[in-house]
């Protein structure tokens, strides 16, 4: 049943556009943001939302914008949601070892998108208590079930940060988009050959991020890295395919390539979520 659906992942702007289109704002959007609407209620489209969804929409500063936008967001997403990039990296690393090995392998699609604020946030909600044995299970299980609800995620994000968190988070994006931009700049003294700049890059993210992650799980399961890695690593090609197999960091590396041999254009505040929520959406969206 999952599989027939459809994933229809938005890109913020689009959210914004349908919503002004659900509230009246921009008339001729309105066919196609009530069409969504029913496409989801009836249950023949999911459309998840993410954490750069979230991240965004707390940070317009507009209380009657946010609300609205959190509002038609949650009407539409039904409380669907896409996991963070980063905590879908280390499963795909196994899964593609494992299909390497001929072992079956996790199904990842249901487990990139499900309902609930954990798979929002990519990290599971519990409650901590003085004392954990005068909470019942079950009151605790209905709390928990309230925590994950589309009637919380609407409650968050309607409630919007701070303006002094704002400003923070602000500074703390500037901050690290100069130092992308510094870190770029060195890169092209060094790499000016488009082609060796992406086999670097590969080749670094593959030795730093993959390498430590294929060891630790081929000793949990009992299988020998350096005869996995004779069989895996004999040439470029065969190396490729199998980066390829883990397409969150493939796309993650091919999408901060091609922003990074785009050198006219200075590294934006807004780039390093919109690549990390593209390297998700793009393997586990059908649109």
């Amino acid at each position: 049943m999952f599989m027939a659906l459809k994933i229809v992942h938005l890109d913020q702007k689009n959210w914004i556009e349908l919503a002004r289109g659900y509230y009246g704002r921009a008339p001729e959007l309105r066919k196609i943001a009530q069409k969504a609407v029913d496409r989801s209620q009836s249950g023949q489209i999911i459309f998840p939302l993410s954490i750069t969804h979230l991240s965004e929409t707390l940070r317009n500063m507009n209380r009657e914008r946010r609300q609205r936008l959190a509002r038609y967001m949650v009407l539409v997403s039904q409380g669907w949601a896409i996991l963070p990039a980063s905590t879908i990296i280390v499963p795909e690393i196994e899964n593609a070892c494992l299909k390497h090995l001929g072992l079956p392998r996790y199904d990842l699609q249901k487990f990139a998108i499900k309902k609930g604020m954990s798979q929002l946030l990519g990290a599971k909600a519990d409650l901590v208590t003085k004392d954990p044995n005068k909470l019942p299970q079950h009151l605790k299980r209905q709390l928990l079930d309230r925590i994950e609800s589309p009637e919380t995620l609407l409650w968050f994000v309607e409630q919007g940060v701070e303006h002094s968190k704002l400003r923070k988070m602000q500074q703390d994006l500037v901050a690290s988009t100069n130092k992308l931009q510094q870190i770029r700049s060195l890169d092209e003294s060094q790499i000016r050959d488009n082609d060796l700049r992406r086999r670097a890059t590969c080749a670094k993210y593959l030795v730093q991020v993959v390498n430590p992650e294929i060891i630790r799980f081929l000793l949990s399961v009992n299988v020998n890295p350096k005869v996995f890695a004779d069989q895996v690593f004999t040439d470029q090609e065969n190396i490729i395919r199998f980066f390829q197999s883990m397409p969150t960091s493939y796309c993650l590396v091919q999408l901060t390539l091609y922003r990074d041999m785009q050198r006219a254009r200075r590294i934006q505040p807004n780039d390093l979520s919109d690549i990390t929520s593209l390297s998700i959406a793009i393997p586990y969206s059908d649109v």
